[in-house]
């Protein structure tokens, strides 16, 4: 699964513009942006893990709004895919779905922002029981430029 992920964020690197890119690191995860920090829009791939799940997103960000004078803060919306495995004890189901994502986030420096995302949606689970759940994701997270 690691080989997967690393192929896929290095294709994505490769397929973005050499000066837009960022990578950030979240509170239980790490994500990967084809857009600088605190500014525009494209494609974000994220991994993460919380108790008893491993995710794995891909989220376009379809657009962004400053909010602040500065123009340091800024708000941004987009949707994405989710996929991933939820596993406790002898119970194991893998799921996909779809989410929107909301988020604000701040420059703290040039190619440094902070920030907080939160991912609503839903996922159906496939396993020895199928079933359909809300999803939840997102979370705390800093930007770098590579």
């Amino acid at each position: 699964m690691k080989k997967w992920l690393i192929a896929i964020i290095v294709m994505l690197g490769f397929a973005a513009s050499a000066n837009a890119q960022s990578f950030g690191v979240r509170l239980i995860g790490a994500q990967y942006n084809t857009f600088d920090p605190g500014k525009g829009t494209g494609l974000q791939v994220a991994v993460g893990t919380l108790f008893f799940s491993f995710d794995l997103e891909v989220n376009y960000i379809i657009g962004r709004q400053t909010i602040s004078d500065d123009k340091k803060f800024s708000f941004f919306y987009g949707a994405g895919v989710n996929a991933g495995f939820l596993g406790f004890f002898s119970f194991g189901a893998l799921g996909i779905g779809a989410h929107g994502v909301l988020g604000l986030e701040y420059l703290l420096q040039k190619d440094l922002s902070l920030g907080l995302s939160l991912h609503p949606g839903i996922r159906f689970y496939l396993g020895s029981a199928s079933f359909v759940a809300p999803y939840f994701g997102g979370g705390l997270f800093l930007n770098f430029k590579i």
